[in-house]
């Protein structure tokens, strides 16, 4: 009898174990889903970094009075796929946040009932950004990068793979670090005041939003968040004009007829997130493995 129960829990354990092993990989049915030979890709690389930017070490010394923040990336071997956000800034150019697409086989936008493959996309050396073209008609109007103080700030985009935003206010600057991406950087910290929809708990999938103020001026891309403190962790708008520089984004061409002009404040942001989500100025982006 003894012998007999202890052969039933070996097997057990083999099932245990196979089960295990198949169940860490995450299948995906959808035939636009799958990554075959011969499909197109997205081409994903790193740029060289440039006399506007700082390296890891020149930002260590720089940062080095402010608060260090820590960031964890799930892994530096991704597996599985996700979505996040993505916003416009003018002359085809979008921004996101580097994790959000590091290391997809494929990344789609999405513009309402359809998805476009993006092509080419560059990352930022020492930051949590990523830039990439596409090319499309439209008359989106775009985030303004000039200077404005950081006041009342707002955040839209698809926290969670739905439409949502939040107000945030700036408690100050603090130095970012992520050590899976070898990462140090100056950033913003916000705490989140006020949510739409009023239950959302967690802001992921936010992440590559904008972080705008009331005059819709860009301050900076949020990239993270602190769920038990109700912090909002926001990449510094340098970052984002060096990554511009350096991929030769003169967005000083583009007439400011076009940008955003909403007046943002508490109590319509949410109205207003939905408004530049229409005008498909903030988009929802998918990984695809």
């Amino acid at each position: 009898m003894r012998n007999l129960s202890n052969g039933f829990y070996i097997i057990v354990a083999i099932v245990s174990v196979l089960w295990s092993l198949f169940s860490t990989f995450e299948i995906d049915k959808s035939p636009d889903n799958s990554v075959r030979p011969g499909k197109t890709l997205t081409e994903i690389s790193t740029l060289e970094l440039s006399a506007s930017m700082l390296s890891n070490s020149e930002n260590r010394r720089k940062l080095r009075s402010l608060h260090k923040f820590s960031i964890q990336s799930d892994s530096k071997i991704r597996k599985r796929g996700g979505t996040g956000t993505a916003f416009y800034l003018g002359n085809n150019f979008w921004i996101t946040a580097r994790h959000v697409i590091d290391q997809c086989p494929k990344v789609y936008m999405a513009n309402k009932s359809k998805r476009a493959l993006i092509e080419k996309i560059f990352l930022h050396p020492n930051s949590d950004l990523a830039i990439f073209k596409h090319i499309e008609q439209t008359d989106s109007p775009f985030f303004n990068v000039t200077q404005d103080e950081i006041k009342d700030v707002f955040s839209s985009g698809f926290p969670g793979g739905s439409p949502g935003d939040i107000a945030i206010k700036f408690r100050g600057y603090a130095a970012i670090e992520n050590k899976e991406y070898n990462i140090f950087e100056k950033g913003l910290i916000f705490t989140i005041t006020r949510r739409d929809p009023y239950n959302l708990q967690s802001i992921g999938g936010l992440s590559g939003g904008p972080a705008y103020s009331e005059n819709n001026k860009l301050k900076g891309v949020l990239v993270a968040e602190n769920v038990r403190r109700s912090l909002a962790i926001v990449v510094d708008i340098s970052s984002v004009r060096s990554l511009l520089s350096s991929v030769g984004g003169n967005l000083f061409s583009v007439s400011n007829v076009l940008s955003l002009s909403y007046k943002v404040d508490k109590n319509n942001f949410a109205l207003v997130g939905k408004k530049i989500r229409d005008q498909s100025s903030i988009r929802q982006l998918f990984c695809v493995f």
